[in-house]
């Protein structure tokens, strides 16, 4: 993926990540230009979560695990489940739905071990507009689930034939009036891994 994520100011991004529904990911990003250059990674996996990222690959500048950050990689893994492995929304995976409205859906997905209520909207095509949840902001003051989400414009269908939200923007307090945005992404690609390979 590239696109432009909010460090103070929005920088640019390329990115390469792998999710696994239910269990975690792995984003591997570079932010920045040649003068100033982030470097590091944000995984949730079996073992718990953490992030890390370096400017110049030298200098730390983000480090990050423990209980707080786990918390919010699961809702981040729940709102990328649904943007990037529809697949995995289908009842025999354990995926729960419950109709809003004509438009929209809320899904009960298990993301590390979290049920987690994602409210999805879609267009008279079926292809996802917005998703909303709360997620865990562990540097909010107090910290708390807050809502967060995302509004997608168009698709990328994968080398398997599965349409995958393709451009959107991201953020905090989303369908709240005082959306924060900070990331602003376009798939370049993307292609399943199957596993034992």
């Amino acid at each position: 993926m590239s696109g432009e994520i909010k460090i103070g100011r929005w920088w640019p991004f390329t990115a390469t990540q792998i999710i696994i529904a239910g269990t975690g990911f792995s984003w591997l990003p570079i932010i920045g230009n040649r003068l100033i250059r982030f470097v590091g990674g944000d995984v949730l996996g079996p073992d718990g979560a953490n992030m890390e990222f370096r400017i110049h690959d030298l200098i730390p500048v983000v480090r990050g695990g423990g209980e707080d950050v786990a918390k919010s990689a699961r809702g981040r893994l729940a709102a990328e489940t649904v943007a990037w492995l529809p697949q995995a929304l289908v009842p025999e995976t354990g995926a729960r739905w419950s109709p809003v409205d004509r438009s929209r859906a809320t899904v009960t997905l298990d993301a590390a071990g979290a049920d987690i209520d994602v409210t999805i909207t879609v267009d008279d095509e079926g292809r996802l507009t917005d998703l909303v949840l709360q997620r865990w902001q562990g540097s909010a003051k107090p910290p708390a689930f807050l809502p967060f989400g995302g509004s997608f414009d168009d698709e990328v269908v994968t080398e398997d034939g599965v349409r995958i939200a393709g451009t959107g923007t991201v953020g905090w307090q989303w369908q709240t009036g005082d959306e924060e945005p900070f990331l602003r992404y376009r798939i370049d690609s993307a292609r399943p891994l199957l596993r034992g390979r």
